[in-house]
C-alpha cells in the first residue's frame, strides 16, 4: 500500500514541477495605463524619462529621481483579484481505472488540490462509478492523503462509469457557495448523458460561473 502512495506522490511531484515551469514562463499582460504618476517602477517609466539615460549630463539626475521615486511613470488600472470558488474533483473509480489510470487520477488530485489549498480555496472529492459518493471536503493539506484513504475504504474499485450523477453531486456541493467554482472530472472512459441533462447542466454551469475540465 505504501508503494502505491509513493508512486502517486512521485507522479504528482512531476506534475507540480511542470506546473511551476509553465507558470514561470507565462508573463501576464500589463493593464492599460489610465494616467501618469510619480514612482520608481522601471517597467512603467515614460520614454521621455528614459531619454535622460542617453545623455551623460542627465544620467545622474535620472538615478536620483529613481532612488527618490520621482520619475514620471504610467499609472496602470489594476484589476482587483476576484476570489476563487471551490475546486471539486470527480474521480472515476470503475474497474477499468485499476492500476496506472488510478495512480495518475490520484496524482492529479494531490497536485491540483494541494495548489488550490495554498490559494485558500475549498476542495472536495467525489468518487464515482455507476453511483457517486457524497462530496468529501478536504479541510487542509494534512487531509489530502487521509481523504483519499477513507474513500478507498468506503468505495471499492469496480462498477460502471456514469458522469451525470457525479456532476450533479458536484453541483449540489457548489450551490452552497456563490460562483467561480471549478470541477475536475478524471476518467478513462465514456458516459452517455441525455440531451435534457446536458442542456440543464449547461444552464447551471453558466449561471453559477462553473468551469468543467475533463
Amino acid at each position: 500500500r505504501q508503494d502505491a502512495f509513493r508512486q502517486i506522490l512521485r507522479v504528482a511531484g512531476r506534475m507540480l514541477t511542470m506546473y511551476a515551469q509553465a507558470k514561470a514562463e507565462k508573463v501576464p499582460p500589463a493593464p492599460p495605463p489610465i494616467g501618469i504618476k510619480q514612482g520608481s517602477e522601471l517597467a512603467d517609466v515614460l520614454p521621455s524619462e528614459l531619454m535622460m539615460l542617453d545623455d551623460p549630463d542627465l544620467e545622474d539626475l535620472f538615478l536620483q529621481r529613481w532612488v527618490n521615486s520621482n520619475l514620471l511613470i504610467y499609472d496602470h488600472k489594476r484589476k482587483k483579484a476576484s476570489g476563487k470558488g471551490p475546486l471539486v474533483f470527480c474521480i472515476d473509480s470503475s474497474g477499468s481505472m485499476t492500476g496506472q489510470p488510478w495512480t495518475h487520477a490520484c496524482a492529479v488530485y494531490i497536485a491540483l488540490a494541494g495548489a488550490a489549498l495554498k490559494e485558500h480555496r475549498k476542495v472536495a472529492v467525489i468518487r464515482f462509478e455507476t453511483r457517486p459518493s457524497e462530496a468529501v471536503e478536504v479541510k487542509d493539506a494534512s487531509e489530502l492523503v487521509t481523504v483519499l484513504e477513507s474513500l478507498a475504504k468506503d468505495y471499492r474499485l469496480g462498477g460502471g462509469t456514469n458522469f451525470a450523477p457525479a456532476l450533479d453531486e458536484a453541483v449540489r456541493y457548489i450551490t452552497v457557495y456563490s460562483r467561480n467554482a471549478d470541477i475536475i472530472l478524471v476518467s478513462d472512459g465514456y458516459s452517455t448523458v441525455t440531451p435534457q441533462w446536458q442542456e440543464d447542466f449547461a444552464t447551471i454551469k453558466k449561471a453559477k460561473g462553473i468551469r468543467l475540465f475533463g
